[in-house]
This record gives structure tokens, sequence and C-alpha cells, in this order.
């Protein structure tokens, strides 16, 4: 007998291992400036591992208080899918972005991170047997 439901065990291995999604996210963002630009990016390898720890410290809180919900209330709602979850993602990321103000690329920057993170969290969801 299971102590916990399979909507719960899915949760949880999404929220456990999706943001861990920054890290590839970090190093691909890493290596596309390193080929825009090499001579300004050059030193940019030394400070990937604190956009990794900054990333996951950033990630996993937004996860459990934002990303969570989210995902019970489109599970509730029968929305669950890939497509809708980005969309909530970018919605998320977009109402942030007009609240605390800033630079389009500083958007753009929070939404590339937010997207590769949803994917993360869907495909442990459904990874979980």
């Amino acid at each position: 007998m299971r102590t916990f439901g399979d909507l719960f065990r899915k949760n949880l291995l999404a929220f456990l291992l999706g943001p861990l999604a920054v890290i590839p996210a970090t190093i691909l963002y890493a290596v596309a400036f390193k080929f825009i630009d090499p001579v300004a990016n050059y030193d940019q390898g030394s400070v990937a591992p604190l956009f990794i720890i900054f990333g996951l410290l950033i990630a996993y809180p937004v996860t459990l208080i934002i990303g969570l919900p989210c995902s019970v209330l489109l599970e509730k709602l029968g929305k669950f899918n890939l497509i809708n979850l980005l969309l909530v993602s970018a919605l998320v990321v977009s109402i942030y972005a007009l609240i605390m103000g800033g630079s389009f690329l500083g958007y753009l920057f929070m939404l590339y991170f937010a997207v590769w993170v949803a994917c993360g969290c869907w495909f442990f969801y459904r990874a979980a047997q």
C-alpha cells in the first residue's frame, strides 16, 4: 500500500528535480554567449557555478510557492499540459516584470530560465510512475 497518492508523488518529484533544469540552461547560456562574443565573455565560465547556485536558490522557492499551486490548479481544471504550463510560467514572469520594472533583456533572461524550469518540472512529472 502506498503512503502517498500518485498526484503527490508526481508533484514532489517534479518539485525536487525540475528546478535542476537551471544547470543545463546556464551551461547553454554560457556556451551560446561564448560563440556570440568570445572576447567579451572569455571569463564567463568562472562565474557559471555562481549563476547556477543563485538560479537554484531562486528556482526552488518560486517553484514551491507559485509553480506547484499553478500546476495543481491546471490539473483540477483538466488543462494540465506543457503548453498551458509554459503559458502560465510566461504569465507569472510577465506580471513580475511589470511590477518590478526593469529592462526587456532582463525579462527575456527570466523567461528563458522559467521556460527551462517549467519544462524540467513537466518532464519529471511525466516520468514519475
